[in-house]
């Protein structure tokens, strides 16, 4: 595939999903993006993109609005590591991501490009985690889980729709506008007296990194194929060092 002129987004508010489509629109391609708030057709208008008002759940709407664009990227789910409802997370990262891959199959997409998740590889404890690694069915959040399920959902629904579709397997995102997840973690840390730190590791990937991840992934990615997006692995010591001397502290 050539580089899109034309792409629709989901989750285009958030942190990801507003950085791609920005450089999207940077780089001259027609943008149109899901929303569901005026707060977030306010965010994505000011990237450069058009706003379309709608839902993950209404499949003839998102089809509508898709209909003649050259990619979808479905960046649009739940990351929450702690949910108060499971169930609702699921709703939206499982079957939400089925309905996103029915609609565009529907509106004559050739291609979807799904934001899946690192964790959602399953490595075992103490493997290095690639593409080809088979899950080990053991799960260490719910999100964990959510995601594994919804990668396998959207490569089901792509194979019975007859869709191209390829995940990307960010790791931990890093970059201006993040604090939740390990960022928030190691605010946390920044910001406690006496911080109680774990010895493990953290696989990180930049922000704009991880955006050229998805753009190379709709050009250069092969149907049915996920492709992990990380920059280095550091010891959480490591990364706390690196914040504290960012914001100036000892």
């Amino acid at each position: 595939m050539t580089e899109p002129s034309s792409a629709f987004l989901t989750g285009g508010s958030g942190l990801i999903g507003g950085h791609l489509l920005a450089r999207l629109d940077a780089s001259g391609t027609r943008v149109s993006a899901l929303v569901r708030s005026p707060s977030a057709q306010r965010k994505v208008t000011e990237r450069g993109a058009e706003p379309v008002p709608g839902d993950l759940f209404d499949t003839a709407g998102l089809a509508r609005s898709m209909r003649g664009v050259d990619v979808v990227f479905h960046v649009a789910g739940v990351n929450d590591t702690c949910p108060r409802d499971v169930g609702a997370m699921d709703r939206v990262n499982v079957e939400g991501t089925r309905l996103v891959i029915a609609a565009a199959a529907s509106a004559g997409v050739e291609r979807v490009v799904y934001t899946s998740s690192a964790a959602a590889i399953g490595e075992r404890k103490g493997e290095i985690g690639t593409e080809a690694t088979v899950h080990s069915g053991e799960y260490p959040s719910p999100y964990a889980r959510s995601k594994h399920l919804a990668e396998i959902a959207a490569f089901d629904q792509a194979s019975r729709c007859g869709i191209d579709l390829i995940a990307v397997n960010p790791s931990s995102v890093q970059g201006p506008g993040r604090a939740t997840g390990s960022a928030e973690i190691l605010l946390r840390v920044l910001n406690a007296r006496r911080p109680i730190l774990f010895d493990t590791f953290l696989s990180i990937i930049d922000l704009e990194d991880c955006v050229t991840g998805h753009i190379a992934a709709a050009i250069h990615g092969r149907p049915g194929e996920r492709y992990l997006l990380s920059g280095a692995s550091i010891s959480v010591l490591d990364a706390v060092s690196v914040a504290s001397g960012i914001v100036g502290r000892n």
